[in-house]
């Protein structure tokens, strides 16, 4: 892969298997170097970027000196430090952990920008960091940065479904702009309607929030749209043990605009994203099958769309969005494994694909092999089409200042 170096620089903190950093590569960054302390995460990090050197370490053994010198640059040329430091201790959707160490990473994120001061940063996270510890821990972040950095505010919490990733996913982003920049850096508008709101489009939500005609907003794409092309893995017994499957070993009768960017039968004139050179088109991974035992197999099929089962797993709506795919944790970190979504028409959860699909991941993005690593990656990344998203605003703000000659 040939690195186009006049793109602007990324280095990408917690990076997980990489949708900031595929998001920021969408918009036209060089994503040169990433941090993950996650044996799962950084393998599938260097499989899906193997141009991007992974450092492999905690976060506290990590230096900005050692960061400069992977992407070979001065403290203060990099141009954007991206991350989102682990968040289950700040999670609303399970018990919080107000002693979770992972809540001092925080902190950690702050002292490597100060250590490399990057013209920019953003920082991701779950909304419920807004409210943890009474805002205390979010204000002690902004505070340890806003001496050095213009900080855009209000901080704003963006639903990934408003920039067309066919979920309901809220996270919060904060924004900061080197203060010798003299700058701000704004949110990004929405650029597509929900399909529940489609008979609101007036609403005052996004009279607030957009500044755009209206009716220039493209339409979400739905659950159908990102996932009815893909295969039904309990037709085929090799998906018992394994994962991948020839796409001529199952018919495809329709494939929507959605799918086909995630199949790169189409490609956008804004996506500057690479293909690997290994991605075989004809393959399809992460697509093994769960067994279901009968009695939950029927009780599946008698479920209607957007119910609930027993187990509280939802079934999903072919002509709606899919509720927050997560990641799940361990029991002693608050929380349990994921309940992973029921498919609209099939008798069975979703497949780590289509998991992927709902997340706005490209066929050519490989996760892990097994069922649990593979949601984990997923459920813990940031949609790359959200992150694409703010990048594209940081990048036009880039070019207006034009200090990169």
């Amino acid at each position: 892969m040939i690195i186009n170096t006049s793109k602007p620089i990324a280095i990408d903190l917690f990076s997980g298997a990489g949708g900031l950093s595929l998001g920021f590569e969408m918009a036209g960054f060089n994503v040169k170097c990433a941090v993950e302390l996650d044996k799962f995460a950084s393998e599938a990090h260097k499989k899906n970027f193997p141009e991007c050197e992974v450092i492999e370490r905690d976060i506290t053994e990590v230096t900005g000196e050692m960061l400069l010198k992977s992407v070979e640059a001065e403290k203060g040329e990099v141009d954007i430090v991206i991350g989102g430091p682990p968040c289950q201790g700040f999670s609303l959707a399970g018990k919080r952990a107000l002693d979770d160490v992972r809540n001092e990473l925080l902190l950690e994120y702050a002292r490597v920008v100060l250590e490399i001061m990057p013209r920019f940063f953003v920082m991701e996270n779950v909304k419920g960091l807004l409210s943890f510890k009474s805002g205390d821990v979010l204000r002690d972040f902004i505070n340890k940065l806003s001496s050095f950095y213009s900080i855009t505010m209000p901080v704003r919490v963006l639903n990934a479904a408003d920039f067309g990733v066919p979920q309901n996913r809220e996270r919060l982003f904060v924004l900061g702009v080197r203060s010798d920049l003299n700058h701000l850096v704004g949110y990004p508008d929405p650029t597509h309607i929900k399909p529940s709101d489609v008979r609101y489009k007036y609403d005052e939500m996004y009279k607030n929030h957009s500044s755009r005609n209206l009716d220039e907003l493209s339409y979400c794409p739905t659950v159908a749209d990102a996932i009815s092309d893909l295969p039904n893995p309990n037709l085929y017994p090799k998906l018992i043990d394994g994962d991948t499957i020839k796409n001529k070993e199952f018919g495809i009768y329709y494939i929507s605009e959605y799918a086909q960017t995630m199949r790169r039968i189409v490609v956008k004139n804004d996506d500057y994203s690479t293909p690997r050179p290994d991605w075989d088109r004809s393959t399809l991974t992460n697509t093994k099958r769960t067994k279901h035992e009968k009695r939950i197999y029927n009780e599946f099929l008698k479920l209607k769309e957007g119910e609930s089962h027993t187990s509280r797993r939802k079934k999903l709506n072919a002509n709606g969005l899919s509720p927050t795919i997560r990641a799940g944790t361990k029991s002693d970190k608050g929380s349990y494994t994921a309940l992973r979504p029921i498919h609209y028409k099939q008798p069975r959860v979703i497949t780590v694909r289509e998991a992927a699909r709902l997340m706005s991941f490209p066929d050519w993005m490989v996760f892990h092999e097994t069922k649990w690593h593979g949601f984990r990656l997923v459920g813990n990344a940031v949609p790359p089409l959200m992150a694409k998203a703010v990048a594209t605003k940081i990048l036009v703000l880039i070019k207006e200042l034009n200090y990169r000659k």
